[in-house]
């Protein structure tokens, strides 16, 4: 059920038109609308339809961003109507400190809502994200973009450097592609699954020229449709050309946690040597920097997002210029800014959940001391 065609009464309320009005008009402070919450997804169909920008929404719960999504489906016509995309960015699947690998699913939907929010070519996007998805760092969006590369068929590509992007930009290389963020190659037939896709593409090839682009299953290895052009980017969030970039922020030398130069250091240059970690975590964390010192994707590489670059970002950091944000956690309209570089003012949630998860994992010695 579509409620889509209640949309053209708003406009003819005199305060949503003064409203939107307001809205253009350069601003630095947040203005509260004190908004029921039941009004809250039909004022902001009503305002996206009206004004053809992205939309950000911040909610305080997950639960929350989620049932938005639903609502907006229902206020909002089908996209063959010309309706905006809906995403959600998806918040980490372990709490802060908590050493758990993010799931395919919370990768493909962040990734998919970023990208989005790069794509210039298709229409602007509605992200519903909650505050603690926006509070997880990401890739800086000068990095997303030298990521985002479109193929189309006719089109000219040099496999062996695509293949080695693909794997500095978190891909992992694989017999058959099943999952998000792999791709595997076969002679002329490279298969790839773009965590901004909802399945994967086998890019057929004649020498260097792409000469068909099919969407298939990855269960049944099947085509589903041929395409003309394919949008792939990033594999991660956590660019694994980055890895010995991270190392260094984190003190370790030599690309080896055992070498000579990291055991004279100690723990208090390293958090990775803390001596009071389990074995089992010194042993997982050994492992990992061998990754990253050979600039290799893994299971859980986000865990260290914050080191991959000297300034990493923020979701709202990854909108262009005259973006839009709504915070439904306190019914406040944050308004446009004049750059990328201008500040957002932003309801943060309590902090008391990650103390006492750090005090936690700090007593059961799975954290190393130092962390940030």
């Amino acid at each position: 059920m579509h409620l889509s065609g209640l949309l053209e009464l708003l406009p003819r309320l005199p305060a949503f038109r003064a409203w939107l009005q307001t809205l253009a008009a350069p601003s630095t402070e947040a203005t509260p609308q004190a908004l029921l919450a039941a009004a809250r997804p039909f004022v902001v169909a009503g305002v996206r339809m009206q004004r053809a920008a992205p939309l950000v929404l911040i909610t305080a719960r997950s639960e929350m961003a989620q049932q938005l999504c639903d609502q907006l489906e229902m206020w909002l016509p089908s996209q063959e109507a010309g309706a905006p995309p809906i995403y959600l960015f998806a918040e980490p699947d372990a709490l802060p400190y908590e050493r758990i690998p993010w799931s395919s699913a919370t990768r493909q939907k962040r990734l998919t809502a970023l990208a989005a929010l790069q794509n210039r070519s298709a229409a602007p996007p509605i992200i519903i994200a909650s505050a603690r998805a926006l509070m997880q760092k990401t890739l800086p969006a000068r990095e997303l973009r030298l990521a985002l590369r479109t193929i189309k068929v006719g089109s000219v590509v040099r496999l062996d450097q695509m293949a080695i992007g693909w794997a500095q930009t978190g891909y992992n290389p694989v017999e058959v592609v099943e999952e998000p963020g792999s791709f595997a190659r076969r002679g002329g037939i490279v298969d790839i699954w773009p965590p901004n896709l909802t399945t994967p593409v086998r890019i057929d090839l004649f020498g260097d020229e792409v000469d068909s682009l099919r969407l298939f299953d990855p269960t049944s290895q099947r085509t589903i449709r041929t395409v003309d052009a394919v949008e792939i980017g990033p594999g991660s969030e956590a660019l694994s050309k980055y890895g010995p970039a991270a190392l260094e922020r984190l003190g370790v030398r030599g690309d080896d946690l055992r070498a000579v130069e990291n055991v004279k250091l100690g723990a208090e240059v390293t958090p990775l040597l803390d001596p009071g970690l389990l074995l089992a975590i010194r042993e997982e964390m050994r492992l990992e920097v061998d990754h990253l010192a050979n600039s290799q994707s893994f299971h859980g590489s986000e865990w260290y997002l914050p080191y991959f670059t000297a300034r990493p970002s923020r979701c709202w950091s990854i909108c262009p210029p005259r973006r839009r944000c709504w915070s439904t956690m306190r019914s406040t309209f944050l308004p446009p800014c004049a750059n990328s570089t201008s500040r957002w003012r932003v309801c943060a949630p309590n902090w008391s959940t990650r103390a006492s998860c750090r005090a936690v994992l700090s007593a059961a010695a799975s954290l190393p001391t130092n962390s940030r």
